[in-house]
């Protein structure tokens, strides 16, 4: 929601990506060190830094940005549908590369949310052409992906480490590597041409990655990838509603039959493959 309003204000991907770590990495940095100073971090090695670092750099800069850029080709609504399906790559990646365990039953939840999301897209990329509606879609797709991937590797990671390190390391690494990659990408000087653009990139930075970030390491020191991603069904339909009521999106009566589907389609998947 935060980025299509930044969208509109006159920003861009590169730029909005930029200004969110910009504001995020000292946060991070400042929680690293007080936590360094009282102790209630244990000492990282050099490996288990390196391989934080880059969990970071992929869940938090590659699938960001993916997600940033495909927001740029398809509405709100069409893009956290599509990005709710991750959970279908947790437990597929987790069965065929972690060792985990897939019902077979719950396939059928996969069956009812695409069929769910076809309907959407159908609906929701009719008004845009062909192609941009495509790369839209595949560029969110990416991003519920490598999202996907991170999960999985960040549970493990959080348990070697630590919920508060692994997330101060990954986010700054992730930070570092998305200032940096921006900045090729993009002048500088174009960052901070919008007022409005600083202050949504502020408020991204603070209730769309700082605290999500903790939260997330935190919930997965104790939960499942499988089990966290149920909790996230009610993610679609908030964004679906304040889409609507703040942007002036509109869904008709088949793609909301298709969001409902979506919703219950995932869920079903992983209640039944978690058992959460």
């Amino acid at each position: 929601m935060l980025i299509k309003l930044a969208y509109a204000a006159g920003g861009n991907a590169e730029a909005l990506l930029a200004l969110r770590m910009l504001i995020a990495l000292p946060i991070y940095l400042s929680v690293w060190l007080v936590a360094r100073l009282r102790g209630s971090v244990r000492p990282v090695s050099r490996s288990a830094l390196v391989t934080s670092a880059g969990i970071g750099v992929l869940g938090y800069a590659v699938s960001s940005y993916l997600d940033m850029k495909g927001l740029e080709y398809v509405s709100a609504p069409v893009e956290r549908l599509i990005l709710f399906t991750y959970p279908f790559f947790v437990a597929v990646m987790g069965a065929g590369w972690f060792g985990h365990r897939l019902q077979r039953r719950a396939l059928a939840g996969l069956f009812v949310s695409y069929a769910g999301l076809a309907l959407v897209l159908f609906e929701g990329l009719a008004g845009t052409t062909a192609t941009v509606g495509a790369i839209g879609v595949v560029l969110v797709f990416g991003s519920a992906w490598t999202y996907a991937l991170f999960q999985q590797l960040a549970s493990t990671a959080v348990r070697g480490v630590g919920a508060v390190a692994f997330t101060c390391i990954s986010m700054s690494a992730a930070a570092l590597c998305t200032i940096a990659a921006c900045g090729i990408a993009q002048p500088t000087d174009g960052w901070f041409a919008h007022t409005d653009v600083l202050v949504y990139a502020g408020l991204l930075a603070v209730l769309g990655t700082v605290l999500p970030s903790f939260l997330l390491s935190a919930a997965l020191k104790t939960l499942s990838p499988q089990a966290h991603s149920a909790i996230g069904a009610v993610g679609p339909v908030f964004t679906i509603l304040l889409s609507m009521a703040i942007l002036g999106d509109s869904m008709g009566p088949l793609a909301m039959l298709g969001s409902v589907f979506v919703v219950a389609g995932a869920t079903w998947f992983v209640s039944k493959d978690s058992g959460a």
